[in-house]
Formats: structure tokens, C-alpha cells, sequence
């Protein structure tokens, strides 16, 4: 998609990445739809239906990775306006998905589920905030949207410094054998 949306640059009957729309109305609230709309983000599908759908699954799979969804994106939503300011509408939607996609995959794919594992995971949700919020900086002149690059950046980043470490401390990692923390 990223060297799709580089392509569409540079050709006429290919548009520029739009503005993603808002939904007209909201399904619970603003902000709850918020939530839900950047987990329809991660497939493409900014609304807050899908999104729903798919933390439903999530919650039937794992409780604790519908907590760490919940709280990454909390963390990397705070962070994210604390770097950018007021982010305009949709932005956070759009883009939260990184912060939610990373707590989730640090703190309950990779690592053993424990207090350190969790402050880990939101540590990442910060730091993917960090990076979209340069990220966006970067590719906005093109006019290209981050999709998964603070994501990808912030998970390997902390899984590979955590397997560098020299002692074999919380939280354990789980890189041979991922699986769900329960």
C-alpha cells in the first residue's frame, strides 16, 4: 500500500491519499468510536462498526489483549496529542491502530503477561505515538499516510532490544513460541 500510495504521486488517473471521512453519526460515543474506528483502521475500514466487530473477537480470543488494545491506545491517543496538539478529526482514528497494535503485540504476543510486560507494552504505545506523529511529518508532503511504519518500527525496535539483554530478567520473551497470553 505504501508504494502504492508513492506511485499515485506520480500518475494522473491516480488520486492523492484523501482526508479519511467521518462517520455522520456515532455509534456510542465520540470517543469510544474513536477507539473502534482506528481498530477498523487496521483493515482499512475507519468505522466504528467493524472496528467493534473485530475487538468483540478480540475480547472472545484474549481478555487481556482486549485490555491491552484499550489501554495502548488510551496511552498512545494521550501521547500522540501531547506531540501533536489538537490532532484534526479523524487523525487519531486513523492512526491509532499502530498504538493499539503494538501494546498488544509486546505486551501479550511476545512477552510472558506480568506487570513489567504491560508497562512495557505501554511504553511502546508511547513511543509508536512518537513515530506517527514524525512519521505523519515526513510523509505528509507527499501526501501518503503511515499505515503500519510506527507499528513495525516500535515492535522491532523494543523485541530487539529486549533479546539483547544480558540477563535473562522480566519480561521473558516469547519470540520462539508467540502465542496468546492466556
Amino acid at each position: 500500500a505504501l508504494i502504492v500510495s508513492f506511485a499515485a504521486n506520480g500518475y494522473a488517473n491516480l488520486s492523492h491519499y484523501l482526508t479519511p471521512y467521518a462517520p455522520i453519526s456515532t455509534l456510542i460515543t465520540p470517543e469510544i468510536d474513536n477507539f473502534f474506528i482506528s481498530l477498523g483502521s487496521t483493515f482499512f475500514i475507519p468505522l466504528p462498526l467493524p472496528g467493534l466487530i473485530l475487538f468483540i473477537g478480540i475480547l472472545m480470543t484474549s481478555r487481556y489483549l482486549a485490555l491491552l488494545a484499550i489501554c495502548g491506545f488510551i496511552v498512545g491517543k494521550l501521547f500522540f496529542t501531547f506531540f501533536v496538539g489538537a490532532p484534526y478529526a479523524g487523525q487519531v482514528a486513523w492512526t491509532g491502530f499502530n498504538f493499539t497494535l503494538t501494546a498488544m503485540t509486546i505486551g501479550g504476543i511476545f512477552t510472558v503477561p506480568d506487570w513489567q510486560s504491560f508497562a512495557l507494552a505501554m511504553l511502546g504505545a508511547a513511543l509508536a505515538a512518537l513515530i506517527t506523529a514524525a512519521a505523519q511529518n515526513i510523509l505528509r508532503e507527499y501526501g501518503i499516510p503511515v499505515f503500519a511504519i510506527p507499528f513495525l518500527i516500535t515492535t522491532f525496535a523494543i523485541l530487539a532490544s529486549l533479546r539483547k539483554r544480558g540477563s535473562l530478567a522480566s519480561p521473558y520473551l516469547l519470540l520462539e513460541n508467540p502465542d496468546l497470553p492466556e
